[in-house]
């Protein structure tokens, strides 16, 4: 498959759902996440890449739910209960 450049556009989309992955792991250091931004109908929409370091990587304590708080929070969304 090839690519083509296009005249920029702006769109909207509305963000529904994120999945985070650990992407890489220095243990007692810092980690990396890989996180993708889905919209209402399921689509991946944008893919970004979120590092923690120094306290907020000594909190995580292998809590997925700090992660997945504190990589929402980094980005702008907050958790829906």
């Amino acid at each position: 498959m090839s690519s083509s450049n296009v005249v920029p556009q702006q769109t909207t989309v509305t963000i529904s759902k994120i999945r985070v992955g650990c992407q890489n792991i220095n243990l007692f250091q810092d980690a990396s996440f890989i996180v993708d931004l889905f919209d209402l109908n399921n689509v991946r929409v944008e893919r970004k890449i979120i590092s923690i370091s120094n306290e907020e990587y000594l909190a995580w304590n292998n809590d997925d739910e700090y992660i997945m708080s504190l990589v929402a929070t980094k980005i702008g969304f907050i958790i829906a209960p």
